[in-house]
């Protein structure tokens, strides 16, 4: 019975961790639906509301060009 209950305890505490392994990053998920809704707006669009598209609650919104240092990014957005 003490095996049991030891090999019972062994596969919750696995699960668990697997479950923590592949969930994804709120920032991951916010990320991948806020693709989609850009991907989806037809190229005939020449003025798009953030508000309409993005599926998450913000309250600024920066934008840097390409390759910019991330250090730069964190030291601007605070994190």
């Amino acid at each position: 019975m003490k095996y049991k209950n030891t090999t019972f305890i062994l596969v919750c505490v696995f699960c668990v961790i697997l479950f923590n392994f592949l969930k994804k990053d709120v920032w991951e998920v916010n990320a991948d639906l806020l693709k989609e809704e850009v991907l989806s707006i037809e190229s005939s669009v020449e003025e798009v509301n953030l508000l309409d598209i993005t599926p998450l609650d913000w309250d600024k919104v920066y934008f840097f060009e390409p390759y910019i240092q991330k250090e730069w990014i964190y030291e601007t957005v605070g994190y």
